[in-house]
């Protein structure tokens, strides 16, 4: 083995730490091979040469309990330039991308956030899961220090992988191409000060002397599920298929000069959930209750015309049989109530109609990277990552009705990443690092199958604005009944873009290890995201009930809105927000060696 400058192997395995001195600095292209004999605590090296990481240190935290005795655990191979020197960082959990036990576990893509989770789970200090919120946009998956979820910062090769929309990781990529994956609580080095939580970082893998890849291919279907909870027991297991196939590649396009490496993933999901919902028979739509009938009030409808005054009371009249004459229906509701489909649950009154709606999810990503070294002491790396996805999930009523979440229709999201670095050992005390970044996410969310259409006459509400972005129809909302129309916040657009420069500058003096340097974004999010487009109306039944404050279980929801007597009716004004933001910023970080 060669030495060069000192520093350290840090392994974490319950209470006990082991040191390794004067690791880094060992020839390129190499190769760590560590046994662990949990029994026994006991750790043996075997030495196949090995590599430092391009942030200078190898460091390893196992932080997740381990059921099987043993086993060994392969740290990587990269072709990466020697950065010999020591800083403050501390990280919190770290484990490399690939343990013998569960390297081909189904794990979808790379996300940050769910390992980052999984280290949370481990206990670390300071750190902890949250609840997801129910509006969806509180953004991060865990918390740390006290800080919210969305005050994390993610980065890939040195750069910003931060979405401005929600906080969470742009870029995810195959499993099988992360080279070392961190999380970092506290005491990290200044160069990461803009986040309040933790660092999670992470490094694809690089090419090296030797040609090494990787395949894959996971199956899984209905077959071999369970029937879910809730599912009917009378009805059809929903279907589900799921494939995740792709593979790594990644070798010399140089010996000792110029390397490669790239990974593709594809996911294909074909699914269908079970959907129970409540809607009224036609005889209902038609203004006909009289199913209601109970020998009560509960279940009797009222003409709101006939409300008078006795006592201080508000008295109404029953509407004769419980029917509301045909000419008291107002077109714009029966039309609109025309569109429920027929009840398939015979007999039933409520949770009516069981539908299991089908939904596919397509996902394409991959990685590229290309690594070149000038001399010895002059390296650079580029690196550019993609992924498209594709998903659809249908509603739970047909056609026009609809019925659907923030969760239906179609979703397309297009995200494209880049960076850059350039690294310069001056001296064996001073090395340069440069890097430029870039990444952009796209996305369009919950256009319905059918399209943005203006509703046709007799489905038209007046007042509701003409406009090809957001055209659809008006949501109705009779309470006991599922919604009618296309939901709220539909659809949404969204762009999320960061520019990136930073330099930074290591010198190691005596004991003193500096690092210094400007960073610079250029931030971009548009946002085209309104509440209710095409209007809404709420009907409570408070209208055909004997008094609206009664409680007695009189009055119907969809009477109401065969009536034209919302509860409640809104629309919001078209508007889209764009923020642009430019940040400049410099950092210094001593850490001093005290013995």
């Amino acid at each position: 083995m060669r030495y060069s400058y000192a520093t350290h192997l840090e392994c974490s395995l319950t209470s006990q730490r082991y040191d390794i001195a004067k690791l880094q600095g060992l020839s390129a292209a190499n190769k760590l091979l560590a046994r662990y004999d949990l029994a026994a605590l006991r750790r043996e090296v075997a030495r196949d040469e090995i590599a430092a990481r391009p942030s200078g240190l190898w460091r390893w935290h196992e932080l997740l309990p381990v059921p099987a005795p043993s086993y060994i655990v392969s740290l990587g191979e990269v072709e990466t330039p020697l950065v010999p020197l020591a800083n403050s960082e501390r990280p919190s959990g770290f484990r490399p991308p690939l343990v013998k036990d569960e390297a081909r576990l189904p794990t979808g893509s790379f996300k940050a956030r769910g390992l980052a989770v999984a280290v949370s789970m481990a206990r670390v200090h300071g750190v902890r899961r949250v609840a997801i919120p129910t509006n969806g946009n509180a953004g991060g998956a865990f918390a740390v220090n006290g800080t919210r979820g969305n005050l994390n910062n993610f980065m890939l090769d040195g750069i910003d992988n931060n979405s401005n929309d929600n906080a969470g990781n742009i870029l995810s990529t195959n499993v099988d191409a992360i080279q070392e994956f961190k999380v970092q609580t506290s005491g990290y080095s200044a160069e990461f000060g803009r986040s309040g939580g933790a660092v999670i970082n992470a490094t694809i893998k690089s090419g090296t002397n030797s040609f090494h890849g990787s395949a894959f291919e996971f199956l899984r279907n209905s077959d071999l599920d369970a029937r879910g909870f809730f599912a009917p027991a009378d009805q059809p297991k929903p279907p589900f298929r799921q494939n995740q196939f792709g593979g790594t590649l990644g070798g010399p396009i140089k010996r000792n000069k110029t390397f490669f490496f790239v990974d593709y993933q594809g996911t294909r999901v074909g699914t269908s959930q079970t959907d129970i919902s409540t809607v009224p028979t036609a005889a209902q739509i038609g203004g006909n209750f009289s199913a209601f009938l109970n020998g009560n009030v509960s279940g009797q409808i009222f003409d709101p015309q006939s409300t008078t005054m006795v006592n201080g009371n508000v008295v109404r009249t029953p509407f004769a049989g419980n029917i509301i004459p045909a000419s008291r229906l107002d077109p714009i509701s029966s039309a609109v109530a025309q569109l429920y489909p027929a009840p398939n649950v015979p007999g039933a009154l409520a949770n009516n109609y069981i539908a299991n709606d089908p939904g596919t999810d397509q996902i394409d990503q991959g990685d590229g990277r290309m690594d070149h070294n000038f001399t010895d002491r002059q390296q650079i790396f580029a690196r550019f990552s993609w992924s498209q996805i594709n998903r659809f999930q249908a509603p739970p009523l047909p056609g026009l009705a609809d019925g659907g979440s923030y969760s239906t229709g179609n979703y397309i999201e297009d995200t494209r990443g880049a960076a850059i670095g350039y690294t310069f050992s001056i001296s064996p005390t001073m090395v340069n690092e440069l890097r430029i970044g870039f990444n952009r996410s796209h996305y369009v969310d919950n256009t319905p199958a059918y399209g943005q259409h203006y509703p046709s006459g007799d489905l038209a509400v007046p007042g509701v604005p003409d406009n090809a972005t957001v055209n659809g129809l008006t949501l109705f909302e009779p309470n006991a009944y599922h919604t009618l129309g296309e939901p709220g916040y539909t659809p949404t657009t969204s762009t999320s873009q960061e520019f990136q420069y930073g330099d930074t500058l290591s010198i190691v003096h005596g004991k003193h290890s500096l690092k210094m340097g400007p960073q610079l974004r250029w931030s971009q999010f548009n946002l085209f995201q309104i509440g209710q487009p095409r209007g809404a109306f709420s009907f409570s039944g408070e209208f055909t009930a004997d008094s609206p404050s009664s409680g007695d279980g009189s009055g119907n929801g969809l009477a109401d809105m065969l009536l034209g007597l919302p509860t409640t009716a809104a629309i919001s004004t078209l508007t889209y927000f764009g923020n642009r933001q430019q940040t400049y910023g410099g950092f210094i970080n001593d850490d001093y060696q005290v013995s």
